[in-house]
């Protein structure tokens, strides 16, 4: 074969080759291609087209409503679209919309847009940045990412940053929502809930439920508040939060819903709770009402509280009740002052006493140090105001078991801390009252037109275990007080405890005493009261009026000055017995008095015609006695009596030789340094002694001493309750230097009898010295006894023992 057909075949060969080499490289990439266009497929992956910077805008009417940024956008088959590293920026209104509009925005690192549905739904976490309430750039979401440079949470005062999943973003409602957990930060305000709400358009942002926020702002208070459902509006500056919870070191309080005012910080300005709200105190106090408001201080600080529809208070040691109320705080969130009105019912304990208040309207006023508690320092009450005190240690004996003042108008300050605060000052105006009720039953009250009341400190030295539980002693609340205008006072006394058992009909009844004045003073130690102005006492059938009358409430006790006069009740049927006197002492157990005149004066008293005059007189109804006396020693003559004079129960005396005497119903006169009565005997004596002078109608008798027995009223023989100096005069006896003067007759002896209801006269002596009756005209006549008559001239004269001597002389007149 030559070399030329060799060459030709060399050629065909390379071309054959070339040929099978160009169809196997055809056919592989036939094959490679429909490989890969069957791979995505066969992998379950639906891709159309890749797009690196993806913006997607959406206006209505001209306004942009939303823009969606991302770094890149996988087109699928199903007509849904991939983006990563997606930044959605919302466009929103605000309060000045013709000037700024507000801007917020939602991003992440992979959502799925569904175009067709207008639906962006979040893979993975998702974070949200929304402009705050006030914010000064309404563009503060998008710049606070780009000065962050990431994604990473901004801490921007005008943003709330948002973290949460699963979040779906309806582009046609500009709704966005999730059902998953999220937590935010807004402006020193951190907070988590489940589930949410954002309406691109309003702004409104709904927490759903198990919300928690917790604040953080330096300077302020910090705080944590709970609610099953939140709803913040920034365009209105409004939050509203359902069943609610809301913490702080000072303070917690719940509510079915609290409706919140936001400054342009964010921060609460004004809060309104409705339903069922309750507020507790560091101190455990708790107050209760259906709805409250308050305005807070930009570091959380309460300023003013209202209160209405009912509220209530309680605390470890007190109690209060009213329709409405309204609190003033000071900048460190302390009471300064509280308004209650509305059937105001309160009470209050410490270590000491109970204390309560009621009224229509009571205003209270605090005081506090810096951060430290307030005090209670005045409290005023209007509108049938009462103010009630009652010692935890009960007192014994007759102490006061409780205090109650009471007026239209009452004003109370207090004093001291803690255990020691007590009211120490109360005036009262209008329809003033005080009344103690006492451990042993009785009762003291007072009324008047005024009332100015100081009342005991505690003691200042207390036991450390002293409590409710066990309290410290403090029996007399009322250290003094004056009432003035229309003062009447009531006391009811009971009887002391028998030492022996009594029955029950034998039991003594309590005793009551009525006073009336112009003004009162009392004075709680010594438990007196001074009453002026026209004072009057009534008491037990006794009534006493002067300038001046002091009473001891303890003892019933009592001294009256200037101008006495005493009036004492009797039986029915008999006069009462009248006094009058410049001053006087009443002894209330003993059932005494002593009356006394002043300035050389006499005291004077007097029972229907019967009277004494004397500078002193002792008064005992208890043993029904009278004594009159002098308060000198040289005084002489100084008590002088009036009795009335017994009528004969018989015809006057008369025979053919005497004369008939007229019935002498007439007074005697009997004047003496001392006058003692005695009415507890079946015929009550008056002894008049130092000295007495007897004057009437029969004639004068002068004598040492003087004793004329009554005869009572309707023939009684039994003491009469009352009836002092009552009845009239039956017989008189004079012992000692007797001396008898009549008309034309006179006579002396040692003892003289005296019949004043027949006139007869027994006038006796002593063997050395007999006694005599002299005639002017006649001569002289003696013997043991002189027997004679004051309506005739004869005498009888009878010898002494062993003779039987008898003469009769008769005198023409």
């Amino acid at each position: 074969m030559t070399i030329e057909r060799v060459r030709r075949w060399l050629v065909v060969i390379a071309l054959a080759v070339l040929v099978l080499l160009g169809a196997v490289f055809g056919y592989a990439r036939y094959r490679a291609h429909r490989f890969l266009t069957r791979l995505p497929k066969q992998l379950g992956i639906d891709v159309t087209s890749e797009t690196n910077g993806f913006t997607w805008s959406q206006s209505v009417k001209g306004k942009t409503l939303f823009t969606i940024h991302a770094a890149k956008a996988i087109q699928r088959h199903d007509g849904k679209t991939t983006l990563h590293d997606v930044v959605i920026i919302l466009y929103g209104r605000t309060v000045d919309e013709q000037h700024k509009e507000r801007t917020d925005r939602i991003y992440g690192n992979e959502f799925e847009y569904d175009q067709p549905n207008g639906v962006i739904r979040a893979v993975g976490e998702v974070h949200i940045d929304l402009q705050a309430p006030g914010a000064t750039d309404p563009h503060a979401a998008v710049a606070a990412a780009r000065r962050a440079g990431s994604q990473d949470e901004s801490q921007e005062h005008d943003v709330i940053h948002v973290r949460t999943s699963g979040l779906v973003f309806l582009q046609k409602l500009g709704v966005a929502a999730t059902d998953e957990p999220l937590d935010f930060h807004a402006n020193g305000v951190d907070g988590d809930a489940r589930g949410a709400d954002y309406d691109s358009d309003t702004g409104v942002l709904i927490l759903r439920k198990d919300v928690k926020l917790r604040s953080t702002r330096p300077g302020s208070e910090s705080a944590t508040v709970f609610a099953n459902r939140a709803e913040l509006d920034r365009l209105q500056h409004k939050a509203v939060f359902n069943v609610a919870h809301f913490q702080s070191p000072e303070r917690n309080l719940t509510a079915d819903n609290v409706f919140l005012d936001l400054r342009d910080n964010g921060s609460p300005q004004h809060a309104r709770a409705e339903g069922h709200v309750v507020m507790i105190g560091q101190d455990g106090s708790r107050v209760e009402t259906p709805h409250a408001e308050t305005n807070l201080s930009e570091n959380n600080q309460p300023q003013f509280l209202k209160m209405i529809d009912g509220v209530r208070y309680t605390s470890e040691t007190a109690a209060s009740e009213s329709r409405a109320v309204q609190v003033k705080f000071n900048k460190f969130g302390r009471a300064e002052t509280a308004d209650l009105s509305g059937s105001v019912r309160g009470n209050e304990t410490s270590v000491v006493e109970k204390r309560s208040v009621s009224a229509d309207h009571v205003n209270l006023h605090f005081s506090s140090v810096g951060k430290g508690p307030a005090s209670l320092r005045e409290i005023k009450a209007t509108g049938a105001a009462q103010v009630t005190t009652t010692p935890l240690a009960t007192p014994k004996g007759s102490g006061p078991a409780s205090t109650v003042l009471s007026a239209d108008t009452l004003v109370a300050d207090l004093d001291g801390e803690g255990k020691l605060a007590h009211i120490t000052h109360l005036t009262g105006e209008g329809h003033t009252a005080m009344e103690q009720t006492l451990a042993d039953g009785g009762l003291r009250k007072s009324t008047s037109d005024h009332l100015d009341a100081h009342l005991s400190a505690p003691s200042k030295v207390l036991p450390a275990n002293a409590g409710p539980k066990k309290p410290a002693k403090q029996e007399i609340p009322l250290e003094s007080a004056v009432q003035t205008g229309n003062v009447v006072i009531l006391d009811r006394q009971m009887p002391a405890p028998a030492k022996k058992p009594k029955s029950s009909s034998a039991a003594t009844a309590a005793t009551e005493s009525h006073a009336t004045a112009a003004r009162a003073e009392f004075d709680g130690p010594t438990d007196r009261v001074v009453l002026t102005g026209s004072p009057r006492i009534d008491s037990g059938g006794t009534n006493i009026v002067a300038d001046r009358i002091g009473l001891n409430r303890s003892t019933g006790d009592a001294d009256a000055t200037g101008n006495v006069k005493g009036s004492y009740a009797s039986e029915p049927g008999r006069d009462p017995m009248h006094v009058l006197a410049a001053s006087a002492e009443f002894h209330h157990a003993a059932s005494s008095a002593s009356f006394f005149g002043v300035n050389g004066g006499n005291a004077r008293l007097w029972q229907g015609s019967s009277m004494v005059e004397a500078p002193v007189i002792d008064l005992d109804q208890k043993t029904q006695t009278l004594h009159a006396h002098t308060d000198h020693i040289d005084a002489k003559n100084t008590v002088h009596t009036s009795l009335l004079n017994q009528v004969s129960s018989g015809p006057p005396k008369a025979s053919a030789t005497v004369k008939p005497r007229p019935a002498n119903g007439g007074v005697t006169r009997i004047v003496a340094s001392d006058l003692l009565y005695r009415g507890d005997l079946p015929q009550p004596t008056a002894v008049f002694s130092g000295g007495a002078r007897v004057q009437n109608g029969d004639g004068i008798i002068v004598s040492d001493v003087v004793t004329a027995t009554m005869k009572p009223a309707a023939d009684k023989t039994t003491p009469q309750a009352g009836a002092m100096m009552a009845g009239a005069v039956d017989h008189i006896v004079a012992e000692g230097a007797v001396h008898l003067q009549q008309t034309g007759r006179s006579g002396t002896g040692s003892r003289l009898t005296y019949d004043v209801a027949e006139g007869d006269y027994v006038l006796s002596g002593t063997p050395d010295a007999p006694p005599h009756v002299t005639d002017a005209q006649h001569g002289q006549v003696t013997g043991a006894s002189l027997l004679f008559h004051a309506g005739d001239d004869s005498v009888v004269i009878v010898a002494a023992p062993g003779k039987r001597v008898r003469a009769e002389t008769r005198v023409k007149r």
